[in-house]
């Protein structure tokens, strides 16, 4: 990985902490994930002139995104709810 991936000498692999090796690796995984992304807008630009409905970004992605288990999809959703029901109790006025 050090090598290959992040592109490390030797002795630049040796010198780094664990912590700032993986902290490396990480932001390496989200600059690929965001040129991804990146790439399938523009794809999308490009199919949309020629199809009806717009192609959507999320539709080419859809293979390299990693599948939810419904456990996350729950959490996620109370998240959501949590924030709603925070917003609403801050006091935005009696809405009758």
């Amino acid at each position: 990985m050090a090598y290959g991936l992040l592109h490390l000498l030797p002795a630049q692999f040796y010198a780094l902490t664990p912590l700032e090796l993986d902290r490396m690796a990480e932001c390496r995984v989200r600059a690929e994930e965001r040129k991804k992304w990146e790439t399938a807008y523009w794809v999308a630009c490009l199919m949309s002139v020629y199809t009806r409905k717009p192609v959507r970004t999320e539709k080419l992605m859809k293979p390299f995104l990693p599948k939810k288990t419904s456990s996350q999809i729950a959490a996620e959703r109370d998240a959501f709810f949590e924030e709603f029901r925070r917003k609403g109790d801050e006091g935005h006025g009696d809405h009758r």
